[in-house]
């Protein structure tokens, strides 16, 4: 009688064992960087501190007015200029909605719709942000200075509705 408990005992523990052996991967991935800086967004040169950007009304087919609006670094210790970003910074932008045209409507009724997002860095070539070129390089001015500029604009397809979209960027100063 000892015997069987003992081997249940032990065969249970071994397909317990066995049931639990499993490995896998995890990849882990960051940003080093020499100075991070916190960031405010400026629409007409005031501060928005929603984070939203109104693009107004387009009316089908047609494009928006483009809607300037600057990213500006702010260095967290004195709430002054981000100064420590001698060497410019690289912008990168993400969202799941991301296609070649820009930012398409994540969650709004205008099927088709899209914005426009247009880098436009100082002393440099303006850059669309799209999926397959979703990062921009700033000059140190930039950072330090003016702010990092875009132009976003609306552009309306054949439904008529609400546009609303989100998009993550991250800052590598360098």
């Amino acid at each position: 009688m000892k015997k069987s408990v003992l081997a249940i005992t032990f065969t249970s523990c071994f397909f317990a064992f066995n049931a639990q052996a499993n490995t896998s991967s995890v990849t882990f991935s960051g940003t080093v960087t020499n100075v991070t800086c916190d960031t405010e967004i400026l629409t007409g040169g005031v501060a928005t501190p929603s984070r939203q950007i109104n693009l107004g009304t387009v009316g089908l087919g047609e494009t928006g007015a483009p809607v300037t609006f600057k990213i500006q670094s702010i260095d967290p210790v004195n709430g002054g200029p981000c100064v420590s970003a001698q060497n410019g910074a690289t912008m990168l932008w993400t969202a799941a909605n991301f296609d070649s045209n820009g930012l398409t409507n994540a969650s709004g009724t205008a099927t088709g719709a899209y914005a426009t997002i247009l880098a436009k860095p100082t002393g440099g070539t303006a850059q669309l942000i799209t999926g397959p070129s979703p990062s921009v390089s700033f000059p140190s001015e930039d950072i330090s200075t003016h702010g990092m500029t875009f132009d976003a604009s609306l552009v309306g397809d054949t439904t008529p509705g609400t546009y609303t979209s989100v998009a993550t960027y991250s800052i590598a100063y360098k």
